[in-house]
C-alpha cells in the first residue's frame, strides 16, 4: 500500500467543528488538540484506478483523549477507504486544551480526503 496525500493544514480543512489555533495545531470545539495520528495508507486498487475518495465520520473524544463510538456517516465511493480511513482515526490521540482541565469529552465529525499523488 502506499500512504494516502496528507497534510496537517489538509485536516483542517475537511473537519467540521474543528479549526486552527496555530499553523501545527488542530483544535476541536476548544476541548481537544490532536497530538498524534497514523497517516491512512491508500488502498492498493484504488491508487492503481486513480480512485478519490472521502469517508465522513462521527465520534466522541472520550476523556483520555481517545476516539470512540466511531461511526462512518457517508463514504464515496462506499468501502474503499473505509477499512484504512477507520485504522487512522481509530489512532488519533489528543490532548485537552488549558481550558479543557476537567476532560470533558466531546462529539466531532471528521472527513477525510483520499487523492492519489499526481
Amino acid at each position: 500500500m502506499i500512504k494516502a496525500f496528507f497534510s496537517l493544514s489538509f485536516f483542517i480543512i475537511v473537519c467540521s467543528s474543528i479549526y486552527c489555533i496555530h499553523s501545527k495545531q488542530i483544535v476541536v470545539n476548544d476541548l481537544w488538540c490532536l497530538k498524534d495520528f497514523k497517516t491512512p495508507l491508500y488502498p492498493k486498487d484504488a491508487r492503481k484506478n486513480n480512485i478519490e475518495g472521502y469517508v465522513k465520520f462521527e465520534f466522541t473524544i472520550n476523556s483520555e483523549g481517545r476516539v470512540q463510538d466511531l461511526i462512518i456517516l457517508k463514504s464515496e465511493p462506499e468501502g474503499v477507504f473505509d477499512k484504512t480511513a477507520t485504522i487512522s482515526i481509530l489512532s488519533f490521540i489528543y490532548e485537552p486544551t488549558p481550558s479543557n482541565h476537567s476532560r470533558q469529552p466531546t462529539r466531532t465529525n471528521y472527513t477525510m480526503i483520499f487523492k492519489p499523488k499526481r
